[in-house]
């Protein structure tokens, strides 16, 4: 079991914070746990006034909204106007338009349940298991319209910190995906399927934010390989990892690239510790360029095949074309 503990420290400034984390990892308060993780956050200025956290703590209780239904991934890009790209379907487009795929299919079918089994990629969540929802239920009511619902999803996340189209952060606003069984830690929640581009056709693209990129290393190893797919675009096609929010807080998610020991082909998103049903899955842009050498998939990725970029919300911030 992956524990959190929290302490909250009532002076202002980062390193006063830190300092606090580190006086408690000495008196070794958390080590009475197993993975635990510290973290610590600054109190608000109402909390020397008596009861006024817990009556903060109460009303944000009551201001909660019941969680939306679920749409299965096919169904959630029909309502945001993009193609779904399933499990092991990925592709690439020629100057003429025809879609090719530069790296095979997978041999797990749509569903995903045994996709990577037979050619040694991971093993995934069953795509059929994975669910988009609204976090605010009460905008589903009477839109069957794509374009209308993707309009009352920007609405709601005005201003929130995850899935911000005006901080180019990745996500759709007011959206959010869940896994209807549970996920074990260092387990494969899902792959993110695109389409790959080229430098100069990922320099074409006007909307980078759901563009991902390899580090030079990679991209050297690709090169050499005569391999010109760099880049992959879940901008028009991509799969349900498109409406995963990207969030620093408390992301589950971590991103990795397959395989290992060689030029990637794929990238993943992996759980980086164990994930409940039901919970809202999200991952950091700017820990995915983290990565530490030789270190295990939930903490990282080797540094020659780490993901995509930690600068903001370009996704094309890593050797921009």
């Amino acid at each position: 079991m992956h524990t959190c503990v929290r302490a909250c420290v009532s002076t202002s400034g980062a390193p006063v914070v830190a300092a606090a984390l580190r006086e408690l990892a000495q008196r070794g308060s958390q080590f009475g746990f197993f993975q635990t993780t510290p973290m610590a956050r600054r109190l608000p200025p109402e909390a020397s006034t008596p009861g006024a956290m817990v009556k903060r703590a109460l009303d944000r209780v009551r201001a909660r909204v019941p969680v939306g239904q679920g749409y299965v991934p096919s169904r959630a890009a029909e309502m945001l106007n993009y193609e779904d790209v399933p499990p092991g379907a990925s592709f690439a487009v020629l100057a003429d338009g025809q879609r090719i795929a530069p790296f095979g299919r997978g041999e797990g079918g749509k569903d995903g349940a045994k996709d990577g089994a037979k050619d040694g990629r991971p093993v995934h969540v069953p795509y059929s298991r994975l669910q988009a929802f609204m976090k605010d239920p009460s905008k589903e009511a009477s839109r069957e319209d794509g374009v209308e619902v993707k309009e009352a999803g920007r609405e709601e996340a005005a201003g929130e910190g995850c899935g911000d189209v005006a901080s180019g952060k990745w996500g759709e606003p007011g959206w959010a995906v869940r896994s209807t069984v549970p996920i074990g830690a260092g387990q494969v929640a899902m792959e993110v399927c695109g389409c790959w581009r080229t430098d100069e056709q990922c320099t074409e693209a006007d909307d980078k934010r759901y563009t991902l990129g390899l580090d030079d290393r990679a991209r050297i190893a690709k090169f050499e390989n005569g391999d010109p797919y760099v880049w992959l675009d879940l901008r028009d096609a991509g799969s349900i990892a498109r409406l995963v929010n990207e969030c620093s807080e408390a992301p589950n998610l971590e991103l990795v690239t397959w395989p290992e020991d060689g030029p990637p082909t794929r990238f993943y998103f992996v759980a980086k510790h164990d994930i409940p049903a039901g919970v809202e899955l999200a991952w950091e842009r700017v820990g995915a360029s983290r990565r530490k050498q030789n270190a295990e998939p939930s903490e990282a990725l080797p540094a020659s095949f780490s993901a995509v970029s930690g600068g903001g919300g370009g996704g094309c911030n890593v050797g921009t074309p």
